[in-house]
């Protein structure tokens, strides 16, 4: 599935990333993680390996715990618009706004570039019922 080398180089970064936030892990947790989820779990892609990222499901700055359970690892894309949301919340915002399409676009390039102004979408979103 993934080159050898490759697959240690990200195990040893993600160790290295969850030991500086306090959560040491070993990298058979971390690769036996890798090799379980294939995919996102919030957008179904198949995660390429140097797209892996370390999420706190609960985030700590939202009383979550920095402890095993409470990691998950998940496409770095969807890391970065899930930010300080908790997994429950993240999913309802990706379900509402599932619903409108062109929306969906705009809010997701945002949340992925941190919350900025994209160009190309500066447009009014007015329901059409």
């Amino acid at each position: 599935m993934y080159r050898k080398k490759t697959l240690e180089k990200k195990v040893a970064s993600l160790q290295s990333s969850l030991f500086s936030r306090g959560l040491p892990v070993s990298r058979d947790w971390i690769r036996t993680k890798i090799l379980a989820t294939p995919k996102c779990t919030y957008c179904g892609q198949l995660i390429e390996i140097q797209s892996y990222s370390a999420d706190h499901i609960i985030p700590l700055n939202r009383k979550g715990k920095n402890i095993e359970a409470n990691i998950q690892l998940i496409d770095v894309g969807c890391n970065r618009m899930k930010n300080d949301l908790t997994d429950e919340e993240f999913r309802a915002l990706m379900g509402f706004l599932s619903e409108y399409p062109e929306m969906y676009k705009n809010v997701r390039a945002r949340l992925r570039a941190g919350g900025g102004f994209i160009h190309g979408y500066n447009k009014r979103f007015v329901r059409n019922d």
